[in-house]
């Protein structure tokens, strides 16, 4: 006990004493406990003596006689307190009445007009390191709590107002988050593992929030130091993978939740189209891969592998239903060309199956939409003719010698042996060169020929003669082919074909092998006169030219392939005259008759060198 203590309880004593003579002197009346004033000599003689707790509830109480000695208790219990003494502290002998209260002091941990101070069990303050309920507190040397930071030998502590150490994970006042030793309380830094996942702090111990370098490894913590884990994103929005539970950056390939992410070298996610190691993926914005039938960004179909991501190519089931995606990976729709044949498609990339219609015209899808060409059969028992782009055809079609008909609706009407009523023949000019007519007419199939007399050149309009001409028509009359004659017009006005068909004409008087048509050849080229004149203009043009031919004997023709006959001339003013219609393929579209078809411009014939053109003469009028 120091001297400060011992002279206050000196003090205490002191005047305590002095109020107690005080008291005996002057007889004040409250010293007096008996029930009763005193009326005798005898009841002057008893005394009440109490013993009472602070709360003023009596441990006991007694009569006692003035002279006798007194009777002390035995001190009460009371939790969290020791017992320290009576006040005022009795006397041996009873002198008068007398009332004792019980003083205590607190045990452990105790405020005190807002501090804490830490008692033991004798009364005594401790300072120093305590151990109070399984936690270590900090008190000064006289037993008062020590708060906020403390460094003891070397290490750092955080106090709460009562002197308990901080341990764990805890934010100081100022708001900074640090890690404190459990149970020790001291301050670590570094990594640390809290509740199952890692924090860092730094060397001075507190948590630094956002991107962190360590040892080469990049991490993203909150404020907490809490490094991120698994797919992230960061705070302005890119997505990134961190390892599980490492928490150090990850980039390329990573399998999440059963689904494959890529990330770039620099770590963050690139949402759309990457190409890596040659193979195209699409990416989510969280870097996810897009797998199966997907639509991208730009709004195309498109099929990747599952679960490996990356965009395929071909054929591929999708929802039970074949589809194709080309060699750029997008999903094909309409009318496609695959490997050589064309196929149909809906808009959601299904094949279309049997007779249906396209902008195209009507075609029959087979397996997996594949168009049906040629003479098809379909298995309700219709024929149809489809060309080779799959599209329905009507009218005549001629093939693998016979003669086809097709109704409106494209269905098989009559069917006829074409070697009956159809001869074939070749047209010629200086550009086929000698031709050897014998060899043609030996070791072919060719029934007659149209030789070209001449033509009009361009520009002035002067006319020329074939330099073939004659020898084409000696030849062909020595190997006895029937021919007929074409002039190549470029007339603009009914003079000049008048004029032309004089030239022809002429030249013809000396050959008694003209057995077919002498023929007008209109072909409306860029650079030709006529394709300068109207439709009525060359209407009347070619009409004078065949009157003129007919008023020399001679049975007039017009040449035209389907476009021009169609759409260049009047063709009802020119009906009278039989047509020869050029259209190269297996189907001749032209929908008024005609008598001649040149149907190929590259047919091989024995003694004509290199390629000739093949017609069809049909002795029935077609169509």
């Amino acid at each position: 006990m120091n001297a400060r203590y011992r002279r206050s309880l000196l003090r205490q004593a002191i005047f305590t004493s002095i109020i107690c003579i005080a008291a005996a002197i002057s007889l004040v009346p409250w010293q007096v406990y008996a029930d009763e004033p005193a009326s005798s000599e005898s009841q002057a003689s008893n005394v009440t003596i109490s013993f009472v707790d602070q709360d003023g509830s009596t441990f006991t109480s007694y009569t006692a006689h003035v002279g006798d000695a007194l009777e002390i208790p035995q001190h009460p219990e009371r939790a969290g307190y020791v017992f320290t003494g009576w006040k005022p502290a009795p006397p041996a002998q009873v002198s008068q009445s007398a009332r004792f209260t019980a003083t205590w002091a607190p045990v452990g941990l105790t405020e005190i007009n807002g501090s804490y101070r830490y008692v033991d069990a004798s009364g005594t303050p401790q300072g120093g390191w305590q151990m109070i309920d399984g936690s270590w507190y900090l008190f000064d040397s006289k037993g008062w709590a020590l708060s906020g930071w403390q460094q003891v030998r070397g290490w750092w502590y955080l106090c709460d107002n009562t002197g308990k150490l901080a341990t764990g994970l805890t934010q100081d006042p100022k708001g900074y988050w640090y890690y404190f030793n459990v149970p020790g309380g001291w301050m670590e830094s570094g990594w640390k593992m809290i509740d199952g996942s890692w924090h860092y702090f730094t060397p001075g111990g507190w948590a630094v929030s956002g991107w962190q370098s360590v040892n080469g490894w990049w991490y993203l913590c909150d404020n907490t130091g809490k490094v991120s884990t698994g797919l992230t994103q960061d705070p302005k929005g890119y997505w990134y993978c961190f390892n599980s539970p490492g928490g150090w950056m990850e980039t390329g390939w990573q399998m999440i939740d059963g689904a494959w992410y890529y990330f770039t070298s620099g770590g963050w996610a690139v949402p759309g189209w990457h190409q890596v190691n040659g193979w195209w993926y699409l990416c989510d914005d969280t870097g996810k891969l897009t797998t199966g039938h997907a639509k991208s960004p730009a709004g195309y179909w498109y099929y990747f592998n599952v679960p490996g991501g990356w965009m395929e190519t071909g054929w591929k089931d999708v929802d039970g239903s074949p589809r194709y995606f080309a060699s750029d990976g997008h999903r094909l729709s309409g009318m496609q060309k695959i490997d050589g044949s064309m196929y149909s498609f809906d808009d959601a990339g299904v094949p279309r199956l049997g007779l249906h219609s396209t902008p195209k015209g009507k075609v029959y899808g087979l397996e997996r939409g594949r168009l049906a060409t040629g003479l098809t059969k379909t298995p309700e028992g219709k024929t149809y003719y489809f060309n080779t782009q799959g599209i329905m055809q009507t009218g005549y079609i001629r093939t693998g010698g016979k003669l086809y008909l097709f109704n409106a609706s494209g269905e098989l009407d009559t069917v006829e042996d074409e070697s009956h009523d159809i001869t074939r023949g070749i047209d010629v000019s200086q550009f086929n060169g000698s031709i050897d007519w014998n060899k043609v007419k030996r070791e072919s199939d060719v029934s007659w020929a149209f030789v070209r007399a001449g033509g009009r050149y361009g520009g002035p309009g002067t006319l020329f003669e074939d330099r073939m001409f004659t020898k084409n028509m000696q030849g062909s009359a020595a190997a006895h082919i029937p021919v007929g004659v074409y002039f190549f017009s470029q007339a603009i006005t009914e003079a000049e074909a008048r004029e032309e068909a004089d030239y022809v004409c002429r030249k013809l008087g000396s050959y008694t092998h003209v057995a077919l048509p002498v023929a007008i050849d209109v072909e409306i080229t860029p650079g030709c006169r006529q394709n300068l004149v109207g439709k009525d203009r060359l209407t009347q043009v070619i009409k004078a030219f065949c009157d003129r031919v007919a008023s020399w004997g001679y049975k007039p023709m017009i040449y035209m392939n389907t476009n021009e006959a169609t759409n260049r001339i009047y063709y009802n003013e020119l009906s009278s005259y039989e047509f020869w219609i050029a259209q190269y393929g297996p189907l001749n579209t032209f929908k008024h008759p005609y008598r001649i078809w040149q149907f190929t411009s590259d047919a091989r014939v024995p003694g004509v060198d290199g390629r000739v053109d093949m017609n069809y003469y049909y002795h029935k009028l077609l169509p």
